[in-house]
C-alpha cells in the first residue's frame, strides 16, 4: 500500500444493479488515486442478475445484505470497512472527476475540524428525482450554508461547513466519514 496515502472504503449498496453498476465501479477504479488504497465494499441485497459478476471484475469485496434495504447495506459496510475514510456511492452514481478521491482526501486532511463532507457535484442518474438534482446543486444539509466563492470559484471561509450533529461530537468520537462530493469548499 502507498505509504503517504490514506485508505478509502467506498460502500455501494446493490440489488439487481447490472444496468448501472459497471459505470459506478469504473469511475472508482479509474481514479488518479492509488488503487491499493481504495477498498470497494459492494453490499448486495440478493441480486439475481449479473451485479455480482460485474463487481468481481472490479475487485470488490462482496458482502450480503439480508435486510435488502440500502440503509442496512450502509451499516454493514461501515462495520466491515477497513479504510481511514468512508464514502457512500449509490450503484447508479459515478464520480465525474478522476481526482475526486484526492480532492476529498485533501479537504478532510486540511483541518482537524473537518470531520464530514456532504454530497454535492455528482452526476445525476437518468430520470432521477428532483431531490437528487437539489442535493447535487446545494448539498444535503440546508441548515449548513456554504461559504461564498472567491474569484477562482473556490469556497472561502475560515470555518468549515459542517452538519450541526457533527459539531456536537467530542473530537475523540469523530469519524471521518464522507459521501460523494466533487466540489471542495
Amino acid at each position: 500500500m502507498t505509504a503517504t496515502k490514506k485508505r478509502f472504503s467506498v460502500i455501494v449498496a446493490t440489488l439487481n444493479s447490472e444496468r448501472t453498476i459497471e459505470a459506478c465501479l469504473n469511475s472508482l477504479r479509474t481514479q488518479d488515486y492509488p488503487q491499493d488504497c481504495v477498498e470497494i465494499l459492494l453490499i448486495d441485497g440478493g441480486s439475481t442478475d449479473q451485479t455480482r459478476a460485474i463487481a468481481k471484475k472490479y475487485n470488490c469485496r462482496i458482502l450480503e445484505n439480508p435486510d435488502v434495504v440500502p440503509v442496512a447495506a450502509k451499516l454493514i459496510g461501515m462495520k466491515e470497512a477497513t479504510g481511514d475514510y468512508l464514502m457512500h456511492l449509490d450503484s447508479d452514481e459515478v464520480l465525474t472527476s478522476k481526482r475526486a478521491l484526492e480532492k476529498r482526501r485533501a479537504a478532510l486532511d486540511s483541518s482537524d475540524k473537518i470531520v464530514m463532507v456532504f454530497s454535492a457535484g455528482y452526476r445525476n442518474p437518468d430520470k432521477s428525482a428532483f431531490v437528487n438534482q437539489y442535493i447535487n446543486e446545494f448539498g444535503d444539509s440546508p441548515r449548513a450554508p456554504r461559504p461564498p466563492k472567491d474569484s477562482c470559484g473556490c469556497r472561502t471561509s475560515s470555518e468549515p461547513r459542517r452538519a450541526p450533529s457533527v459539531q456536537e461530537k467530542e473530537p475523540s468520537a469523530r469519524v471521518r466519514w464522507f459521501q460523494d462530493v466533487n466540489q471542495v469548499f
